[in-house]
């Protein structure tokens, strides 16, 4: 997709052309989309957002941020095909963490919103549901298969296995920091 109108910046296009959906139950300030910077999104939206979370290899433009939207906008880099490091993740739990709290309305992003968007967003819900799968889906629409694309990432090594997962998220819970977590208590630094 791209701007309807490419003369008006991408937060004040005539109609939203993002696509996305929104988790469910505790989790619904969250939506899964495509790039709004790429896609576009009316103003009424754009300002109802507090986060813009980018989780594509594309940094924000300097246009992208404008005084008249009061958001914030993160970017945690992760190649379409490449590992999704712990740094990253390490980072993006964090900042979720703190988003959580206060149950800010976020949008998690990456260019088209189809791989590694809804894998981040599936990930923060492993995190919150004690790497339980099935409770982490619980909370994703029906109609996706969030759990197979989370496996078959595993499968092409672009995300840590469940049980290094497991290991990682309960360093992150007990407050610890990255270089803590890699490499005293486990292998997962010699490993990754």
């Amino acid at each position: 997709m791209s701007l309807e109108n490419p003369k008006l910046h991408w937060y004040n296009q005539p109609k939203t052309n993002t696509t996305g959906y929104k988790l469910s139950g505790k989790f619904d300030y969250i939506t899964v989309a495509s790039s709004p910077m790429e896609d576009g999104i009316t103003l009424e939206i754009a300002n109802s957002i507090k986060n813009y979370i980018n989780v594509s290899s594309t940094p924000y433009q300097m246009n992208s941020y404008n005084e008249s939207i009061n958001a914030n906008f993160h970017w945690f880099p992760i190649s379409e095909l490449g590992f999704m490091g712990f740094n990253t993740i390490y980072g993006f739990i964090k900042t979720m963490e703190k988003i959580d709290k206060y149950k800010q309305k976020s949008i998690i992003h990456c260019e088209a919103g189809t791989n590694r968007s809804p894998t981040m967003a599936m990930l923060w819900l492993l995190y919150k549901n004690d790497n339980n799968l099935k409770k982490a889906k619980s909370f994703t629409p029906l109609e996706l298969d969030l759990d197979s694309k989370v496996k078959g990432n595993i499968e092409l090594g672009l995300i840590p296995s469940l049980e290094d997962l497991n290991l990682f998220f309960n360093g992150i819970k007990k407050d610890r920091y990255l270089d803590d977590i890699l490499f005293n208590d486990t292998d997962l630094g010699n490993k990754y």
